[in-house]
C-alpha cells in the first residue's frame, strides 16, 4: 500500500492524480487484517504537502457480538489525510504521515487508524441471532442446549428458598 509520490512532489500546487485501488488480503499491523481494499483516491499535490481524499470499502471479518462467528463485513472508510515530507518539520498538534525518504506515501497507518475507528461497536452475523447458552456455551443458533432455563433475579433467591 506504498504510492510512489515522486513525480507528483515535483508539480506545482493544484495538480492531482487519481488511483483506483482493488486489493486483496492486507495486513495493516499485527493484529489487523482486512479480507480486500477497493475504491478511488485522489492525491492533491499542496504546497508543502500531499493530501490524500477518496473513498475505500474494506472488507473485514468481525465477531458477532452474540454467537461469536465470523461475520463477514464491508466498512465505507471515507479517506483524508496529510502526508508531508518527513525531512520538513510538523507541528505537534498537527496529524501529518510521512513521505519516507524514498518519496513513497505508505497508505497503511491511516488505514489502519480509519479501519479501527469504523468498525461499529455492536456486530450481528444475522438479526435473529440466538446467540450462546450462558450455562453451557451452546450455539443457541445451531440448537437449544439441556440447560435449565429459570430466569431469577439473584437479588429473588432468598425468597425462592422460603416457597420451598
Amino acid at each position: 500500500m506504498r504510492f510512489d509520490a515522486t513525480q507528483l512532489l515535483r508539480e506545482p500546487a493544484g495538480t492531482h492524480t487519481d488511483i483506483e485501488l482493488d486489493l486483496g488480503h492486507q495486513r495493516l499491523s499485527d493484529d489487523l487484517s482486512v479480507n480486500a481494499v477497493k475504491g478511488r483516491l485522489t492525491l492533491w499535490r499542496t504546497e508543502k504537502e500531499v493530501l490524500v481524499r477518496g473513498t475505500l470499502f474494506v472488507d473485514i471479518d468481525l465477531e458477532c457480538g452474540r454467537c461469536l462467528s465470523p461475520t463477514p463485513t464491508t466498512l465505507r472508510l471515507e479517506v483524508e489525510e496529510r502526508f508531508r515530507p518527513a525531512s520538513e518539520s510538523t507541528p505537534q498538534d498537527e496529524q501529518v504521515f510521512p513521505i519516507d525518504a524514498d518519496k513513497e506515501i505508505d497508505l497503511r497507518p491511516a488505514l489502519q487508524d480509519l479501519t479501527v475507528l469504523s468498525v461499529p461497536m455492536h456486530i450481528v452475523c444475522r438479526p435473529d441471532c440466538a446467540g450462546l447458552c450462558p450455562g453451557c456455551g451452546q450455539d443457541l443458533n445451531k440448537g437449544s442446549c439441556d440447560c435449565e432455563t429459570e430466569d431469577i433475579d439473584p437479588r429473588l433467591i432468598a425468597l425462592k428458598a422460603l416457597i420451598e
